[in-house]
């Protein structure tokens, strides 16, 4: 199957796309392309957010929140607070944002596409008992991610036409909630495209261990489960520490 192919077909055939990578020798281009296309497409997404001067003071007004917060914390002045977000806006404007948002989505994508692959190939070997490489589970998250990076445009063109960042899950019903808001972390985490990659990766896990699709379904849900709440924990203690526990 040609890579254009392969790349187009996990959208609508992913079980036919991972058959042939199972067969095929390793191929590092299954998980290369991937990686370079998310580049680019966290690059132009970027590039559509902070273009919208909507969404720019959004993010100033929330740095301006969590300064005055802190005033009222008692752990800086507001002279301190002042100083801080002029320093801010002098080295941290809309071109070093743009900058450092497209480094920093691109090093996430290339640790997801690779922490993908370590769990398609730890469920595989060490729960199925199959016999697989992390190489073809590699290859298989690769093309699997392909689902991500169109969900990620998705987000950008969501965020450019409703002025807010956000993304085509349960969080478009808060969007009144404050960024901020647990309710709306959670509602977020039922975002389509996530749940698209987590039956598109089951499908990889499936065809890679030689077993049927619902077998594999409750690992890769239960992995999602516990890390979406271990992520969701993460951000109630930090939010919680922002607010001095209040």
């Amino acid at each position: 199957m040609p890579l254009a192919n392969r790349l187009l077909n996990v959208f609508a055939a992913p079980g036919e796309v991972f058959d042939a990578v199972r067969a095929a020798p390793p191929t590092a281009v299954n998980w290369l392309i991937p990686l370079i296309l998310s580049i680019v497409m966290s690059a132009v997404s970027v590039a559509l957010i902070y273009s919208q001067p909507t969404v720019v003071q959004q993010l100033r007004e929330q740095q301006t929140k969590a300064l005055d917060d802190q005033v009222k914390a008692g752990k800086m002045t507001r002279a301190q607070a002042d100083q801080a977000a002029a320093w801010t806006d002098t080295f941290f404007g809309p071109s070093f944002a743009r900058l450092m948002g497209t480094v920093s989505a691109s090093v996430v994508n290339l640790i997801r596409i690779c922490w993908w692959g370590l769990v398609l190939w730890g469920l595989g070997r060490l729960v199925l008992r199959a016999e697989f490489t992390y190489v073809k589970a590699l290859e298989v998250a690769g093309l699997g991610f392909m689902i991500a990076i169109l969900g990620g445009l998705v987000s950008a063109l969501l965020t450019v036409c409703l002025g807010k960042i956000c993304t085509l899950s349960l969080g478009l019903l808060a969007l009144q909630l404050g960024p901020q808001s647990l309710l709306r972390m959670a509602l977020q985490s039922a975002d389509f495209f996530d749940l698209w990659l987590l039956g598109v990766m089951t499908m990889g896990l499936a065809r890679l261990a030689g077993v049927s699709w619902l077998k594999a379904f409750p690992l890769t849900l239960a992995y999602w489960l516990v890390m979406e709440g271990f992520l969701l924990g993460i951000a109630w203690f930090f939010i919680s520490l922002s607010s001095g526990f209040k």
